[in-house]
């Protein structure tokens, strides 16, 4: 087993293999080498060997860096990249096991929906031109998706086998 004092040196040659052997994007192999460089600070200043670092260490990573102001959205993106790395590190025979392999990161809250104001209701209701069959049509559909709350993607694949008249 390599000790994590190494852990710059095998960041190294897992960011070698995400660019030349999986392909990713430069920009891609930046996010990765980001995270990368975190988490060797991290197991370089806990001196936490690759042999040693299980569930309770990544606990305590992830609350470092929660603690430290990240998002949701940016610890659940090292929790990805820890885990790419150390099915990196198995597949290279370092390690015989991954010990982040069922680790989820937090969830992400989806933020809510945007509304229209009833002007602008009325303001999209009316654009449609309604002198032309298109605008009595996008007429219709904008109504229907306004009453029914119907996606957009919802109402064009409507058939006409759909509707009550």
């Amino acid at each position: 087993m390599i000790p994590f004092v190494d852990a710059d040196a095998l960041s190294d040659s897992f960011l070698l293999h995400l660019r030349t052997e999986r392909g990713l994007s430069p920009h891609t192999v930046e996010a990765y080498g980001f995270d990368m460089r975190r988490f060797c600070s991290f197991v370089n200043r806990e001196e936490i060997s690759l042999e040693r670092f299980g569930r309770p260490h990544l606990l305590r990573y992830l609350s470092a860096l929660r603690d430290g102001g990240l998002s949701a959205r940016t610890v659940a993106r090292q929790v990805s990249t820890l885990r790419s790395f150390f099915r990196f590190l198995v597949r290279e025979r370092v390690l015989p096991a991954s010990p982040v392999e069922s680790a989820r990161g937090p969830r992400i809250g989806r933020p809510l929906p945007k509304y229209l104001t009833p002007s602008e209701v009325e303001r999209l209701l009316e654009a449609p031109d309604r002198r032309t069959p298109e605008g009595m049509r996008d007429r219709a559909m904008l109504q229907l998706m306004y009453a029914s709350g119907l996606r957009a993607t919802e109402v064009v694949s409507l058939r006409r086998e759909h509707l009550d008249p």
